[in-house]
């Protein structure tokens, strides 16, 4: 299902090209850093970069092909270690079978799995310290939870879970378990401020600054947000009713699976960990990136796997009830393939549009005809900056502090592009109107003007009732008046 979904929509997120950028500079022996000699920790898996580095050393070939590789292959390693774990909680292979069918149907996994970011070697490791630590292995959990750290910090309350967990056991603190991820971790913090000086991803930094500081709403409705997310297969966005009440079904039956199961302690390790999830994602109001939810969902969709096969198990061996089950089973098939076909038509569309025949364009066109030494404001980093091969200035300030430092003062968007005059910027077709419609954007007017525009689907910066990929395909390049003219040819 997974190649089937990638050969239909060739989908890969833009901020996998970021990821791309630091393993392909790494490779070259430009160093750790995304522009050629800025030392910034603006990366949020380093473990990912670094195997997609040793890929492109190794074979020489297309970066994205050994992302997809990788992906592919730690999402099969997540599967096999979670029936093996399930295998070793003496769970049927019948109720295992349903546990991971869950996961064959879902689109969200699909895309996660296929999309080039780290999110499959997440699950992987994740699975694999679970499975260690069932069959109490500590030095081995403690490696596999020390490479996840590696991968993404944001997880480090997974270490959390598992040592607590083994504490409370064996009545004494797992030195081996905490010892062997230490070992594992301490590596990386050390590099990381000798060589950016901050062990602090300056990712988190920015994301807080420009998402999450001046985010007052309640923090319910970002609960709300997550709940609504822990569905099998991807709902409309108008579907608020049948989201809640799928979520809400998946929920149970995962409560259930944990306290049905037989030794279920075990499986709470995974429950607490959800809980913990859960809360943290909430309090920090990080529901802007919906790839953050995925340790916590999949976790829940296992465990309501688990449920569904406990069910399953309890009807017995009558014929007679099992074959009453079937017309469920097969609506459940039918509307997750239809649901998967529809999620796979909007992504195959974003590729084509948004990232084929826009960002990735621009990227090339930047590479063509700027100078090297050319510097671009933009708020899409990944295609273009991967493919533009310019120095980048993002305007989240992911790799940029100086962007950070403006928004701490309050700077808008305008004022960034004004106090640090780049020599190019990427924005939006419509955003310039309204710079242009503001009583301070002399600056901006006297200095800047429109080179090209990028815009597939003729979206109009004036029109209405346009969908939102005509929008989010449309950009325009602007140019400072002192960039020295250069000569090329209109697409």
């Amino acid at each position: 299902m997974r190649l089937v979904w990638l050969a239909y929509t060739n989908f890969t997120y833009d901020d996998a090209f970021i990821t791309f950028k630091y393993a392909q500079n790494l490779a070259s022996g430009q160093g750790f850093v995304y522009n050629v000699g800025e030392r910034i920790y603006g990366i949020t898996s380093p473990l990912f970069a670094l195997l997609l580095a040793g890929w492109l050393r190794t074979f020489h070939g297309d970066i994205l092909l050994g992302a997809r590789i990788i992906g592919l292959l730690a999402a099969i390693g997540a599967q096999v270690m979670a029936w093996s774990t399930l295998g070793q909680l003496k769970i049927t292979g019948g109720q295992r079978l349903v546990a991971l069918a869950v996961f064959a149907l879902s689109d969200k996994l699909w895309l996660k799995d296929t999309g080039g970011m780290e999110t499959p070697i997440i699950i992987f490791l994740m699975m694999t310290a679970w499975y260690a630590s069932v069959r109490n292995w500590p030095i081995r959990a403690g490696i596999a939870t020390g490479l996840l750290l590696w991968t993404r910090i944001d997880l480090a309350v997974w270490a959390v879970v598992l040592v607590g967990f083994s504490w409370y056991a064996k009545k004494r603190p797992p030195i081996l378990l905490i010892v062997a991820i230490g070992f594992i971790y301490l590596p990386w913090l050390v590099f990381a401020t000798s060589y950016f000086g901050s062990p602090v991803p300056h990712t988190l930094t920015a994301k807080w600054i420009a998402y999450i500081g001046h985010d007052h709403s309640p923090l319910l409705e970002h609960l709300l947000t997550i709940v609504r997310w822990l569905t099998p297969f991807t709902l409309p966005d108008n579907w608020i009713g049948w989201q809640y009440a799928l979520a809400g079904a998946t929920i149970s039956l995962a409560a259930f699976g944990v306290v049905n199961v037989r030794r279920g302690e075990k499986l709470a390790i995974l429950a607490v960990f959800g809980i913990l999830e859960l809360i943290l994602l909430t309090l920090i109001r990080a529901t802007f990136e919906d790839r953050y939810f995925v340790p916590l969902w999949w976790i829940t969709l296992l465990l309501c796997g688990l449920g569904v096969g406990t069910i399953w198990k309890l009807l017995g061996s009558s014929a007679f009830i099992r074959l009453s089950a079937v017309p469920a089973i097969m609506a459940v098939l039918l509307v997750g393939l239809t649901m998967g076909y529809q999620q796979a038509l909007i992504e195959r569309d974003k590729q084509l549009y948004r990232n084929d025949a826009a960002l990735k364009p621009i990227g090339l066109w930047l590479n063509q005809h700027t100078h090297p030494g050319a510097t671009v404001l933009l708020e899409p980093l990944g295609y273009i900056g991967y493919y533009a091969d310019r120095d980048m200035i993002d305007e989240v300030g992911l790799i940029s502090p100086q962007v950070v430092d403006l928004m701490r003062q309050g700077v808008d968007r305008l004022g960034v592009i004004s106090l640090i005059e780049p020599d190019y910027f990427v924005v939006h077709c419509d955003d310039v109107l309204g710079f242009l419609s503001r009583s301070d954007n002399h600056d901006f007017s006297t200095h800047y003007m429109c080179t090209i525009v990028f815009n597939p689907l003729g979206f109009d910066p004036a029109g209405y009732n346009q969908s939102g990929l005509q929008r989010s395909s449309c950009y325009e390049i602007w140019s400072h008046e002192l960039t020295p003219s250069i000569t090329y040819q209109t697409p």
